[in-house]
């Protein structure tokens, strides 16, 4: 018998480890399932749509980059960054003069951003349907507290946010910041 707990013991471990781990991945896929259907709703005009019914956040823009679609909720907090990219509300809204900042988490929403490169295209779009195309110029890391990202930048840009180094689980003040600025409508092909 203490053979047999021996032996399960680590295997009962291992498989709460590695559920654990696989936990994040899926909450927020499934969260993006549910946001997409409150983000119709939302195109519908239906304000402030919940994508499940004790939630306190709504989708505020659809965001489009190296092939993936991700519903954007309309703050940053902790809560919403679990099941979706936040638009920091201190920040420019997206398709006004300054710079609109979204955050999400580097090994969920933002995976590939990493993929990005100057000249890549950034498509945000907006509660009323209306598409806003931004081309990256740049991507830098920067210190959390000490960025120079601030919402009166001249122009109009987007600024995709998440921790540094990307690929790696540990904590830090440093941010890597992918720089896109908007391409005017009559210049889209």
């Amino acid at each position: 018998m203490i053979r047999a707990i021996i032996f399960i013991t680590p295997l009962i471990l291992g498989a709460g480890f590695a559920f654990a781990g696989a936990w994040i991945p899926v909450k927020a896929a499934l969260a993006q399932h549910l946001l997409s259907h409150a983000w119709e709703r939302t195109l519908s005009g239906e304000p402030f749509a919940k994508p499940w019914p004790w939630a306190d956040m709504a989708p505020a823009f659809k965001l489009d980059f190296a092939g993936k679609e991700m519903i954007v909720l309309g703050n940053d907090s902790g809560e919403a960054l679990a099941f979706g990219p936040g638009w920091l509300p201190q920040s420019a809204r997206p398709g006004t003069p300054g710079l609109a900042l979204i955050a999400a988490h580097r090994d969920t929403h933002y995976n590939a951003i990493g993929a990005l490169h100057a000249g890549d295209t950034i498509t945000v779009t907006a509660p009323s349907g209306a598409d806003m195309t931004y081309s990256v110029q740049n991507s830098r890391v920067v210190t959390a507290n000490a960025s120079g990202l601030t919402a009166d930048w001249p122009g109009e840009w987007l600024g995709l946010v998440t921790c540094w180094p990307l690929g790696s689980d540990r904590q830090t003040d440093e941010r890597y910041v992918v720089l896109a600025e908007r391409i005017p409508l009559e210049s889209i092909p």
